[in-house]
């Protein structure tokens, strides 16, 4: 019985595919959704102390920028707002 050779394409495809090694955690460059998550994991572990050095670090980084004071008119109205939020009832209406 005569041999059958395989489709021109079939031969190059096997030449030319890449030998794929397994991933190495310690070269390959990690994922950053998982980066993000592991971040906000131990952002909600840390101690306050964690948290102050962190701030600290960050800042000097120029990575965290203090906010500046807010406008006393600003924290007025806020004041404000929050008092007639516990004076009044979950409909709206007066205690």
């Amino acid at each position: 019985m005569p041999r059958v050779r395989p489709w021109p394409g079939d031969r190059a495809t096997e030449r030319s595919a890449p030998t794929e090694s397994p991933p190495c955690p310690h070269c390959d460059q990690p994922d950053a959704t998982l980066l993000r998550l592991v971040l906000i994991g131990e952002l909600l572990a840390a101690t306050e102390t964690q948290l102050l050095r962190l701030a600290a670090v960050m800042q000097q980084c120029v990575l965290l920028q203090l906010s500046p004071e807010p406008d006393p008119d600003l924290m007025r109205t806020r004041q404000a707002t929050l008092q007639y939020l516990h004076q009044s009832g979950p409909t709206g209406e007066e205690r």
